[in-house]
């Protein structure tokens, strides 16, 4: 790893200490207000790379959060590793004008769900960009409510805008009062989902530069160690910051500190114990079937009659998670702990094993995770006749509370999110996901 570059690199190079009182500065002969009073050493150590790779290795199993910031001469990318809030110290000081600032959302680190909305405003001149963020987050809290079971509200939205008269511009943070995202691949495949979802919904359709039609949500923000834009900072040779929303409804920060802290996609400390939100699976993640070091609460499936006799008949292990799929009327649990397979009739080494339920047939098999074993299926066993309840045709299982699983599963009604009927009427279908091939995913 190639040696830090001094910290002046941040600011220009050093002369004298600006007047107490006045914003410091990043010109050159200027030196920034030193950083007392916040932390103890050694995390106000701050060092500044130019290799992003070194920034890595560097925070890597440290608590400090790597960020970028733009050379205010030509705009070339420098790294930077420091305690966020001895970063805002600093980066306060700085000439607003000179603020090209941006967090590095880090490969499999847990973070918060986020979003990047804009369009061009002279190409779509009777978009309302504020009513569509405000349609836009209604859907997707219909959504987390849906699959994870987690409620949130306008409140827990930090909504940041750096709108011009050309272009439409707002960053959503989504700060969820018990629950984090595995990663921002996880967090991707939520969106894209969401998107997909939603795609009849015209309003929040827009024309690009190449005169396409997309929705007004970018999907491309949820890549590999992707740099995103801090609260207060400029692009480079731009002059359009991200301030808050004139509509903004997020009130959990007291100080502009606290403003900071909440949008950094990554900085989730007071998170600990809180559930791991996971949506697919992230591309080359080796570790995204391990425990998290994170506990993670247990959430019953829509049966929670089946999950008791799942996780008697697997003892001494346990479900790993369940997979509920609507459609085929089906749940697969996957268990650790007891690898015994009726194919080979003993325990496996080192693949686990797992149980298929198809609910409409009230049947249920074992099948394996082992490749010699990828076509084995057990034979059918009957659900147990006191899981099963009578749906009107002769067969079903009881989903939570003893209601009928069809009926647990019904989808309720489209909720208007403030669209008109007309509106509304192309979105019914391409919402109704329980037509899809989608499961729910819990940890267990």
């Amino acid at each position: 790893m190639s040696s830090p570059l001094p910290v002046g690199k941040f600011y220009g190079r050093g002369g004298h200490r600006p007047k107490l009182g006045v914003c410091g500065d990043d010109s050159p002969g200027v030196v920034p207000f030193p950083c007392k009073s916040i932390l103890s050493d050694p995390d106000t150590v701050r060092k500044v790379f130019t290799k992003q790779d070194d920034l890595l290795n560097y925070t890597r199993g440290k608590k400090l959060t790597p960020f970028v910031f733009e050379s205010k001469d030509d705009g070339r990318r420098f790294f930077m590793a420091s305690d966020p809030r001895v970063f805002w110290h600093y980066d306060t000081q700085r000439q607003p004008q000179h603020r090209h600032t941006y967090e590095v959302i880090r490969e499999y680190a847990n973070c918060k769900l986020y979003f990047d909305l804009e369009f061009d405003a002279l190409l779509n001149p009777d978009k309302d960009g504020v009513r569509m963020v405000r349609i836009f987050v209604g859907v997707v809290m219909y959504f987390l409510k849906k699959i994870f079971g987690v409620e949130c509200g306008e409140s827990d939205v930090l909504n940041l805008d750096s709108t011009t008269s050309g272009k439409f511009s707002r960053h959503l943070i989504f700060l969820l009062p018990d629950a984090v995202f595995r990663d921002n691949y996880n967090v991707g495949n939520f969106v894209k989902f969401v998107c997909e979802k939603i795609t009849n919904l015209a309003y929040l359709k827009i024309v690009d530069s190449k005169g396409r039609e997309n929705l007004f949500c970018d999907t491309a923000v949820y890549s590999k160690n992707r740099h995103f834009r801090l609260y207060k900072s400029t692009k480079y040779n731009k002059t359009a910051s991200l301030e808050l929303a004139a509509d903004n409804k997020f009130n959990r920060a007291e100080s502009e500190l606290e403003v900071f802290l909440c949008s950094l996609i990554t900085y989730t400390e007071g998170c600990e114990g809180f559930r791991v939100l996971e949506f697919g699976n992230a591309p080359g993640n080796p570790k995204l079937g391990a425990v998290s070091r994170n506990p993670v609460h247990r959430e019953p499936s829509p049966f929670p009659q089946i999950d008791r006799f799942v996780a008697n008949l697997v003892l001494p292990g346990h479900i790993y998670r369940s997979s509920y799929f609507p459609t085929r009327d089906t749940i697969v649990y996957d268990i650790v702990g007891n690898r015994f397979c009726g194919n080979v009739g003993r325990q496996h080494k080192s693949n686990n094993i797992k149980y298929v339920f198809d609910l409409s047939r009230a049947v249920y098999c074992q099948k394996c995770h082992d490749p010699d074993c990828s076509d084995y299926k057990s034979e059918d066993l009957a659900i147990p006749a006191e899981l099963i309840v009578d749906r009107g045709d002769g067969a079903g299982v009881t989903g939570e509370r003893g209601v009928a699983s069809d009926q647990s599963r019904s989808l309720q009604r489209f909720p208007s999110f403030g669209l008109t009927d007309s509106e509304i009427l192309g979105a019914y279908n391409s919402l109704d996901y329980e037509k899809n091939d989608f499961y729910y995913h819990h940890r267990q």
